[in-house]
C-alpha cells in the first residue's frame, strides 16, 4: 500500500446537520450531569480568565465526565497528542472522523498506521468522542452563562495542518463547511 497517497473528504451539509443535532442532544446531556456531578459548580467557581492553567475542578470534571461516558482513553490519548505533535497520526483520525461528521473537510495524506482506527480507535468511537467533548465543552460555556467566547478569528491552515488559535466560538455549531467552525 503506499502510503504517500492523498485523501480528499469534502463537508457534507446534510451529515453536518445532522451532527449539530447530535451535539445539542450531547450538550443537554452534559448539562444534566454537570448539575448533578460538576465539583467546579459545586464550588461556585467562575471559568478562568487570562489562567494559562485554567481550573483544577474544570479539568477534574472534565476526566471524570469522559471517563463516566467511557472516553477517557480516548480523550487522553488525542490531548496527550495534540499537544506534542499536531500532525501525528492520532490526531490526523480525529480530523477525518471530523471530516466524516461534516464538521469540517479533510485533505491531507492516508492513515498510516492502521491500529489508529482498530477496535477502541475506530473512526466511529472518535466521532463519539468529539461530539461528547463539544457537547461537554458547549455545556460549560453555557452554565457559566456565556453565550460566546470572542477572540478573533479561527482560520484553517491548509499547509500547516493546524489551527491558527484566534476564535470566535459561539455555543451552537453553525456556518459553511469552508472552515466555518463557529459555535453559536
Amino acid at each position: 500500500m503506499r502510503f504517500n497517497r492523498e485523501v480528499d473528504i469534502p463537508c457534507d451539509v446534510p451529515r453536518r446537520e445532522h451532527t449539530l443535532q447530535r451535539i445539542r442532544q450531547e450538550r443537554a446531556q452534559a448539562r444534566a450531569w454537570l448539575v448533578e456531578y460538576s465539583q467546579f459548580f459545586k464550588a461556585g467557581m467562575r471559568l478562568p480568565e487570562g489562567e494559562p492553567e485554567g481550573s483544577n475542578l474544570l479539568y477534574a470534571d472534565t476526566k471524570a465526565y469522559m471517563t463516566h461516558r467511557e472516553l477517557a482513553d480516548l480523550e487522553a490519548l488525542f490531548t496527550r497528542q495534540y499537544v506534542s505533535n499536531l500532525g501525528n497520526e492520532a490526531v490526523k483520525a480525529h480530523r477525518i472522523a471530523a471530516a466524516q461528521l461534516g464538521l469540517a473537510p479533510y485533505r491531507g495524506k492516508i492513515l498510516r498506521d492502521p491500529s489508529q482506527t482498530a477496535e477502541a480507535f475506530s473512526l466511529d468511537r472518535r466521532a463519539t468522542h468529539l461530539l461528547v467533548r463539544m457537547g461537554f465543552v458547549q455545556a460549560i460555556f453555557e452554565q457559566c452563562g456565556r453565550q460566546s467566547v470572542v477572540h478573533g478569528i479561527l482560520r484553517w491552515s491548509p499547509a500547516s495542518a493546524s489551527v491558527v488559535c484566534r476564535s470566535r466560538i459561539r455555543l451552537l455549531p453553525y456556518g459553511h463547511c469552508a472552515g466555518d467552525v463557529r459555535m453559536g
